[in-house]
């Protein structure tokens, strides 16, 4: 298992539109990932619904991990989006 932590830094936090392309990257990569927000359930990575569940906002960390024959790359492809301001 693969984990990585990240801070959101999209000012409207983990919406709909955010939640939707982390969906997308999800279903392009085989591994199973799930993503928590301080301390609250965990949410799987190909759920919108679940995602927006999280209620992650401006300024929270996220737990992004992954089982898989590529783990890795879904990682870095979910941090990369996140990294680059989430569709800013």
């Amino acid at each position: 298992m693969e984990k990585k932590t990240i801070e959101i830094t999209n000012p409207n936090g983990l919406h709909l539109r955010v939640a939707s392309e982390v969906v997308k990257i999800c279903n392009e990569h085989k591994s199973k990932v799930v993503l928590s927000c301080k301390d609250c359930a965990e949410a799987e990575g190909c759920s919108v619904l679940s995602l927006l569940m999280l209620g992650a906002k401006k300024g929270d960390t996220i737990t992004i991990s992954a089982e898989g024959a590529d783990a890795k790359e879904v990682i870095s492809a979910i941090s990369s989006y996140f990294s680059d301001g989430a569709g800013i």
